[in-house]
């Protein structure tokens, strides 16, 4: 996606690697929050 793939070409070195993974992450948690507190529970049972 655009916002990981930018850290990862403007930021230089380790840190843009390091960077570039926690965005990733941060973005990941909040797409499971949404699907976990927004999904109706009727189809996963």
């Amino acid at each position: 996606p655009w916002p990981i793939r930018w850290f990862d070409r403007n930021v230089h070195g380790g840190m843009g690697i390091m960077i570039d993974d926690i965005v990733a992450g941060v973005i990941s948690a909040g797409i499971l929050y949404f699907i976990g507190h927004h999904w109706p529970l009727g189809i996963l049972s």
